[in-house]
């Protein structure tokens, strides 16, 4: 038993000592009609999600790895739900979520 306790105690410390990034902000901040967020570039990937809610959001078909993402609601603006995500290897990172106010430009 006394033997099985050291590499038990070792693998553990080891678990608890392994970086993890995730939990790390994304550095999200949205105003009216746009979020922004940190993009770390090289091989860490920035991905951005709208949910539009009861809105008529449009957005460009792609903001991956764009620093600001910029949306607009022509006939029914209201409030978006954006989030910005960091993978790194399909790995995810780091995720924020924020509401947006969306209207006409």
């Amino acid at each position: 038993m006394k033997g099985l306790i050291a590499p038990v105690v070792i693998c553990i410390m080891a678990f608890l000592a392994a970086p993890d990034a995730f939990g790390q902000s994304t550095g999200l901040t949205c105003g009216q009609n746009h979020c922004a967020a940190d993009n770390p570039g090289g091989a860490v990937r920035l991905d951005w999600m709208v949910d539009s809610q009861d809105t008529d959001a449009i957005y460009p078909a792609n903001c991956t790895n764009q620093s600001v993402c910029v949306f607009r609601c022509a006939a029914r603006p209201g409030i978006v739900i954006v989030t910005a995500s960091h993978t790194q290897n399909g790995r995810l990172i780091a995720q924020d979520s924020s509401p947006a106010l969306c209207s006409e430009l």
